[in-house]
């Protein structure tokens, strides 16, 4: 039997490991079942339009035009969500065990005004999306740093992702019920600034090749 053409990313920290903040079984049910479930619906579209095989996820979601008709919104949103949720997995840490490093501290002053600045606005963005949708952190052609709402499964590109917060309400029911504030609030003692800066400084540099 062939491999599947994409396989699920594992869960980079144990399921308890964002307590109290996100608990173990909302974690489960968010990786083992809503992403699973993107996986397998992209693996099936692909299996059905083999021309699609060579394509990367990166490219599935950020080429979605050039996608046949029959099935371009099917795959936008499969694989849409398969980057998505491995983004969203990895854009969290335990809690409070990265910090921002001086480059990312540096651009986050230059681009929000501070970083009480730039949680005031991830907050109001965050909570200003209506529906299932999704907050980016991304950076442009000339390293500026933007937050973007996008809705559904949409990616950002050509900006670049450097982090994203899963808004949809699966994200946090049951454990919030429907405290989307809670959820929100509850974000910045898990976001992984070590994988930002990561992301951040690969794209410093490819600016410089």
């Amino acid at each position: 039997m062939a491999e599947p053409l994409f396989s699920l990313p594992p869960l980079p920290y144990a399921y308890d490991a964002l307590e109290p903040y996100l608990n173990a079984s909302l974690l489960r049910e968010h990786h083992d079942r809503q992403l699973a479930r993107y996986v397998s619906q992209l693996n099936a579209l692909i299996t059905a339009h083999p021309q699609l095989s060579q394509w990367s996820l990166e490219q599935l979601t950020r080429d979605w035009t050039r996608l046949p008709d029959e099935i371009r919104v099917a795959v936008r949103n499969s694989a849409g969500g398969v980057y998505t949720h491995a983004l969203y997995f990895n854009s969290l840490a335990q809690p409070n065990s990265t910090g921002a490093s001086k480059d990312i501290l540096s651009a986050i002053d230059r681009d929000f005004g501070s970083m009480p600045e730039f949680w005031r606005s991830f907050r109001f963005l965050a909570l200003k999306q209506f529906g299932s949708g999704n907050l980016w952190l991304v950076a442009d052609r000339n390293l500026r740093l933007h937050l973007t709402l996008l809705n559904w499964q949409d990616t950002p590109f050509p900006l670049m992702p450097l982090a994203v917060a899963d808004l949809w309400e699966h994200a946090w029911y049951p454990q919030y019920a429907s405290d989307k504030d809670a959820y929100v609030n509850a974000l910045p003692a898990l976001l992984n600034w070590a994988s930002i800066g990561a992301r951040y400084r690969a794209l410093q540099a490819q600016n410089m090749t």
